[in-house]
């Protein structure tokens, strides 16, 4: 006769189950994190590029021949962008229709003024400070004091005419040879793009270059 053996099974413990839990949640939260941090670190370099691509842009617009506007005759006025701290999401690339090297124009760009194209940063990205190193070699930054960075190129010279305004539209004197605009995401991640009056070099870095 054939004697049948017994096993001893159990289900798993609440103590067991709940370590196993412990650990697939700390396992998502990781996964999660660094997906997060990714698309950040993602996002802002992306802001960055489209930021050094817009200055090549209106580099381009000056050193070349770009007609003042749609339609216009007028091919020698210069190109320049802008970097509004009031208006931290947005950077506009203007014609200087009026030859003082600086920006008249709105955030509209409706051919009514000196704005020609506006650009958006995307993804919680802004301008969190601009810039600017004088020919001594001493750098300031700018904040809620100063209004905006302009980058005017005129031709044939490929490097920019470097200007900052305060808040209420008076030029910070200058002159100065190297531009920063700071990018910084939702996180604090921060990217800079640099351009040089010298060499009219623009580059953008991940590494601190301003305190």
């Amino acid at each position: 006769m054939c004697k049948l053996s017994s096993h001893s099974e159990r289900g798993f413990t609440l103590v067991e189950l709940i370590v196993v839990i412990s650990i697939m949640s700390i396992i998502t939260l990781l996964i999660t994190f660094n997906n997060y941090r990714f698309n950040n670190d993602l996002a802002i370099q992306t802001a960055a590029s489209e930021v050094s691509l817009a200055m090549r842009q209106a580099q381009s617009f000056g050193f070349s021949a770009k007609q003042a506007q749609t339609g216009s005759t007028d091919f020698s006025k210069p190109y320049g962008i802008v970097f509004d701290l009031q208006n931290p999401k947005n950077f506009f690339i203007y014609s200087d229709t009026n030859g003082d090297r600086a920006y008249n124009g709105g955030t509209v760009c409706d051919g009514s003024d000196e704005c020609r194209e506006k650009s958006t940063l995307r993804s919680g990205i802004s301008v969190q400070r601009v810039c600017a190193e004088y020919m001594n070699g001493t750098l300031t930054c700018f904040s809620g004091g100063a209004r905006y960075l302009t980058l005017t190129y005129v031709r044939p010279n490929p490097e920019p005419v470097i200007k900052v305004f305060n808040s209420s539209n008076v030029e910070i004197t200058g002159p100065w040879k190297t531009a920063y605009v700071e990018l910084v995401s939702q996180s604090g991640t921060r990217m800079y793009v640099v351009t040089d009056y010298f060499s009219g070099q623009i580059v953008v870095q991940s590494t601190p270059v301003i305190p």
